[in-house]
């Protein structure tokens, strides 16, 4: 059999000769510096996108992977683009790509559109939509940190409002997104300039306030409305996190995203969504670990119980709680009598009275110690009767004490105001359940029907629909046909339709 010609072609840059599997038409240090001299992506054939890294990564819908796989492609030569180079080319630092392509999946919508235009990727291979008056081809302003308020929410139960037909890209703000682009580098810029770029004990004492708003509008706002702007004010959190700073305003920081953290996951909770709470206490732990504050490290803990008992699984909280009052020690601080109060909650679900009036006991005993200053207050970050009655409340009604569990409702729905709509509706489950356990079912049911039709859509989801599912299952067999249960049976499948979309 004749032998193929070896083929004999030259670098035309150098002349250099090339290997015979060299397709690219370059020598290899030429392909490099060519490639290194680029300020933006090459255009790329269609055929660059099967390849298998690619793909696996747009499936995963998780765009710094893709950037990785973009960047290890063979087109671009044996050798593998530097991150250097491609961070330059979307307008960060190469630490921030790195972050990008080793972190979860970024949620930022500009910052997705900003980056799929730039490199060039199908719109067909999405799983966002990109602007329809801007080709994917088209190059917009280079995003560096970019928190306006817009996000995609990958989960259809965390956006709200999605559309009818599935789309579950959510934009909150309805302006061009290049105009809120420029306006968000341009505050960026003149943040910067401000502070010398660092963060600045002004930057710091206003963060620390705005975070304090935030706990108190968890006690007023549904969970779905306060999340997207949490998730605004995390981001911006976490650019500042990036600069450099003193070790003791560092601290602060640190303790300021912890307490982010903790009410991104107190959200998440209350909107029924413990998987994605249980990352975000993670998050919010380590952070709270590194300041080295008991006082947050007592209260992230006393948050994590929540997830667990939610869960099912009470034997864990309870262990979680017990740590969180092991922590603060004999410092008065809301984590104790939070931690205390959910532990008694979870004893009662075991059916394990004693535990639990003991924990009941030292939640009292604690609260007595607090002050506005040290976490009496009606808060996210706080500790106050009302919530403990609430919590007394649950505990004696798990334990089927309906006449310590009527006391303590009374005293609580005096105390809450009615703008504390979440804690009050499942104060008044709490009611319902009791009534259903002394045989008055239709007493029950009318409480739990009157409370659902007096909250919007918003605010009928998460934990109140999950609770509003437990008063019905309270009631009597015998009495599921009876047209109360059957309307309250209704109510709540017709709130499973709503939000599933059926």
């Amino acid at each position: 059999m004749a032998r193929t010609p070896a083929r004999h072609h030259t670098c035309p840059r150098c002349g250099a000769r090339l290997a015979r599997d060299n397709d690219s038409g370059r020598c290899t240090p030429c392909h490099t510096a060519e490639r290194d001299r680029l300020t933006t992506p090459p255009a790329l054939p269609a055929t660059f996108w099967d390849h298998e890294p690619v793909r696996q990564a747009l499936h995963e819908r998780h765009l710094g992977k893709v950037v990785r796989a973009y960047r290890y492609h063979p087109y671009h030569g044996r050798l593998a683009l530097p991150q250097e180079l491609v961070a330059r080319w979307l307008g960060i630092t190469q630490a921030q790509l790195s972050r990008a392509e080793n972190s979860p999946p970024m949620i930022h919508l500009d910052r997705l559109i900003h980056w799929a235009q730039l490199l060039h990727i199908p719109a067909h291979l999405l799983w966002f939509k990109l602007p329809e008056d801007q080709p994917a081809e088209s190059a917009s302003p280079p995003l560096t940190d970019v928190t306006r308020r817009t996000f995609v929410m990958t989960d259809p139960t965390l956006a709200g409002n999605c559309s009818a037909n599935g789309d579950s890209t959510v934009s909150l703000s309805g302006q061009a997104p290049d105009t809120l682009a420029q306006l968000e580098l341009i505050r960026q810029a003149l943040v910067d300039s401000i502070s010398g770029g660092s963060a600045s004990t002004t930057c710091l004492d206003y963060w620390e306030q705005l975070v304090l708003q935030h706990g108190e509008g968890t006690k007023q706002r549904a969970a779905s409305e306060q999340l997207p702007e949490l998730a605004t004010d995390f981001d911006e959190i976490r650019r500042l996190l990036d600069r450099r700073m003193p070790s003791s305003s560092f601290r602060r920081l640190t303790r300021i995203a912890a307490q982010m953290a903790g009410l991104v996951f107190l959200t998440l909770i209350k909107m029924g969504e413990p998987g994605h709470a249980r990352s975000w206490i993670r998050t919010a732990r380590i952070a709270a670990d590194e300041t080295g504050d008991p006082t947050t490290r007592s209260w992230v803990r006393g948050q994590e119980a929540y997830v667990h008992y939610y869960s099912g699984d009470c034997a864990m909280a309870i262990a979680v709680a017990s740590e969180a009052q092991t922590i603060a020690r004999n410092i008065p601080c809301a984590g104790v009598p939070l931690a205390a109060a959910l532990q008694a909650r979870a004893e009662a679900r075991l059916g394990h009275l004693r535990e639990a009036q003991s924990a009941l006991n030292r939640a009292e005993n604690h609260l007595g110690r607090l002050s506005t200053d040290t976490g009496a207050i009606a808060s996210a970050f706080g500790y106050d009767e009302a919530q403990l009655r609430f919590h007394e409340s649950n505990t004696y009604t798990h334990l089927r004490f309906s006449t310590a569990a009527r006391s303590a409702q009374d005293r609580a729905l005096t105390l809450y105001p009615q703008t504390d709509f979440l804690d009050r509706t499942l104060v008044r489950f709490d009611q319902a359940i009791c009534l259903a356990t002394e045989g008055d079912a239709d007493a029950a049911t009318a409480i739990a029907l009157g409370e659902l039709c007096s909250l919007n859509k918003i605010q009928r989801s998460g934990l109140i629909f999950a609770r509003a599912w437990d008063v019905y299952k309270s009631l009597p067999n015998g009495y599921l046909a009876n047209s109360p249960s059957v309307e309250l049976h209704d109510l709540l499948m017709l709130t499973i339709s709503k939000e599933r979309g059926w």
